[in-house]
């Protein structure tokens, strides 16, 4: 008798403990914050975004995830400064104003050369970057000459931008896209300095 009365508490002390772990598990689920695994999910489950560079989001319980689809805004070193450049995809360009580190301020006057291939109908963009890589400012820059070749074409751009809230960022200069078609995505990065 006593054997049986073991057993039946013994089965009654499972099925509350199955009970229990059910009614935990599915409380978790329940529980967005569970469920966060990237940035894209920790903001949008509405936890804080810190102001970094790339910027980064923490949960309520003190994981902290990383914005991968920005990459940071290059920094001016003390390299020395060239006015070549390479692009992301290898392409070779000339930027002479402004240097890699130079002072710059609104609006910027930016002159080189670039294979007229680069552009589309004589002309690319350019913007400008504060140091969390949020645009400040846009333009074009226009070749000045044949621009259905591969050879250097000499070109210049105006941008105003707007005052940022960084003292450094970037000039980017991208190459024309007219199809928006990823595989001809290609651009320069110039780290630079802006005046008070």
């Amino acid at each position: 008798m006593k054997s049986r009365v073991v057993v039946v508490i013994g089965l009654i002390a499972a099925v509350i403990g199955g009970f229990a772990v059910f009614t935990i598990m599915k409380n978790r689920d329940a529980d967005p914050e569970s469920r966060v695994t990237n940035f894209a999910q920790c903001v949008a489950a509405g936890n804080d975004v810190m102001e970094t560079d790339p910027p980064q989001c923490r949960t309520v319980d003190g994981r902290t995830f990383v914005d991968q689809t920005r990459t940071p805004a290059p920094q001016p070193s003390d390299a020395p400064v060239t006015a070549d450049h390479t692009s992301l995809k290898g392409v070779k360009l000339v930027v002479d104003a402004p240097l890699a580190g130079d002072f710059i301020s609104s609006p910027i006057n930016v002159r080189g050369s670039v294979p007229g291939s680069w552009s589309f109908e004589a002309s690319f963009g350019i913007e400008v970057l504060d140091a969390n890589g949020e645009q400040i400012g846009e333009g074009f820059a226009m070749l000045d000459g044949e621009w259905m070749t591969e050879d250097m074409v000499d070109f210049t751009g105006t941008v105003t931008f707007s005052k940022p809230s960084t003292e450094t960022g970037s000039l980017v200069l991208r190459r024309a896209n007219p199809a928006d078609e990823a595989r001809f995505d290609d651009s320069v990065t110039i780290p630079i300095k802006f005046t008070n």
